[in-house]
């Protein structure tokens, strides 16, 4: 892919995931604050889905398809590469419901990160009470 493909791919990710055009803020510090860490997490989605060679946010051809669908199903398989997992982990939280002709999209994807994010940031401040 590209540099301008790719860069197409973060902008949407930043506008259609997050929405940051609705975002309305006070003062050019919170805005600031808010795009550093919207920017750091399409970042990682952006690279986790090149690492698997996929199309951020559309749809996957059958052997992607197959290999979200088997990892979704056996998230605790240390045999299936790691990054189909956490991939499959984030499109769950997200909302796929795992249909072929679902697309994997900025909504879902950033949806499913927060939720993710959110659980393992409880796990890490809140393990011993789990």
């Amino acid at each position: 892919m590209n540099c301008v493909g790719k860069s197409k791919i973060f902008k949407k990710l930043l506008k259609s995931g997050y929405r940051v055009e609705k975002q309305r803020f006070s003062n050019a510090a919170k805005t600031a604050k808010l795009l550093v860490v919207l920017t750091a997490a399409a970042m990682m989605l952006h690279h986790l889905m090149a690492d698997l060679n996929l199309p951020s946010g559309g749809y996957l051809d059958e052997e992607s398809y197959q290999n979200l669908k088997r990892a979704s199903h056996d998230l605790h398989n240390p045999e299936i590469d790691l990054r189909w997992r956490l991939l499959a982990l984030i499109a769950k939280f997200g909302g796929w419901l795992g249909r072929k002709n679902d697309p994997i999209g900025p909504t879902i994807l950033i949806r499913g990160l927060v939720q993710v994010l959110t659980i393992f940031n409880a796990a890490s401040l809140y393990g011993p009470l789990i």
